[in-house]
């Protein structure tokens, strides 16, 4: 068998280098594009830290699972069963606690954003 290419044309005609037409006058940049042209990607304290003003009490909520967690793995290795469910059930509550904020937080501020 014959070793066949296909050539498809090509959707524009072909022109020599230096005759393409010059392009139109784009006009002053939008207003909306400022903060995202100047804008540098952030690090990852600095997400954090902004983050954390926009919602406090996410981080916070966060703060208190771990505390919470962390008491009743050692209650239950120290063998007080009873403070260990304790803490589980503080800890179901700190997460309830952070997902509510977390909830408010969206909703607050797309009604800021409007």
């Amino acid at each position: 068998m014959a070793d066949k290419t296909h050539q498809y044309p090509s959707k524009t005609p072909s022109r020599p280098a230096g005759q393409y037409p010059a392009p139109g006058p784009i006009g002053p940049r939008p207003r909306e594009l400022d903060d995202f042209i100047s804008m540098r990607p952030l690090t990852f304290k600095e997400k954090l830290i902004m983050k954390t003003k926009e919602n406090p009490f996410v981080p916070i909520g966060g703060a208190l699972t771990v505390v919470a967690l962390s008491m009743g793995i050692f209650n239950l290795y120290k063998g007080d069963s009873r403070k260990q469910q304790l803490m589980m059930r503080f800890r179901i509550g700190a997460q309830g606690f952070t997902v509510a904020a977390l909830l408010l937080g969206v909703v607050y501020h797309n009604s800021k954003k409007r």
